[in-house]
């Protein structure tokens, strides 16, 4: 990377931070709204049902007992 290179990337931590602070709240909102609709659908209470009347049909932990979220073994 040159100096020209790096003129054209470098900005003040300021602006850095205050589009950080965007972005994070940004997806605070986009997650909000993903909420909400899950909320909203008309489907959801079908699934819940399917799923608690037919526990047989979906994975537990001792199904994958290496995995864990992250990829981290335990």
């Amino acid at each position: 990377m040159t100096a020209a290179d790096m003129a054209r990337v470098d900005v003040p931590l300021t602006r850095l931070a205050d589009e950080i602070r965007a972005l994070k709240d940004k997806a605070a909102r986009d997650g909000l709204l993903a909420e909400q609709a899950h909320l909203a659908d008309c489907c959801d209470p079908l699934f819940i049902r399917l799923a608690s009347e037919h526990g047989d049909c979906c994975s537990t932990d001792a199904d994958y007992p290496e995995w864990t979220p992250g990829g981290e073994r335990r």
